[in-house]
């Protein structure tokens, strides 16, 4: 049986806290810029706006468009990312897969305290670490179980 880890809402709810605070930003300097005529009259010397007023006219709408494409970015890839654990190994969306026979060493010491998971494996000779933490992903306790599951080994042998 396979195990999902899906992106946290913490992780979704943080990039979403994020660009409303940046869209509320971008308006704000859109609305001083265009609209807010005591702003306009006080940063207007002889008919010529200054730095002030410049920067709110044009990083207004410039704000605007780099938030949409930020939420575009962060829904987009936020909806493909995630990590499976079944019999083939550990798959993470980007196509990496990490076979279960590899595995030197499953970390689970700072789980509870950090909610981080290191998982050490041996790739071409060497050995690499990848950290899969909980405010990226839900579900990490139950892949840290399906791994156990899967490799045999019991919570003791595992740090």
């Amino acid at each position: 049986m396979a195990v999902e880890a899906l992106p946290s809402k913490f992780s979704l709810r943080w990039n979403m806290m994020c660009g409303i605070m940046l869209l509320f930003m971008a308006g704000y300097f859109y609305y001083d810029g265009h609209y807010n005529q005591a702003y306009i009259d006080k940063n207007t010397v002889d008919g010529v706006p200054n730095l002030d007023l410049k920067i709110n006219q044009v990083y207004g709408p410039i704000g605007c468009v780099i938030t949409g494409l930020y939420f575009g970015y962060i829904c987009f890839n936020l909806s493909r990312k995630k990590i499976t654990v079944d019999e083939k190994g550990i798959t993470f969306s980007d196509g990496k897969v990490i076979a279960l026979d590899s595995l030197t060493r499953i970390d689970k010491s700072r789980l509870k305290s950090k909610g981080k998971l290191l998982i050490e494996y041996e790739a071409g000779g060497k050995v690499e670490k990848i950290e899969i933490k909980d405010t990226v992903y839900d579900g990490v306790t139950d892949l840290l179980q399906e791994i156990l599951r899967l490799t045999g080994k019991d919570t003791a042998q595992s740090e």
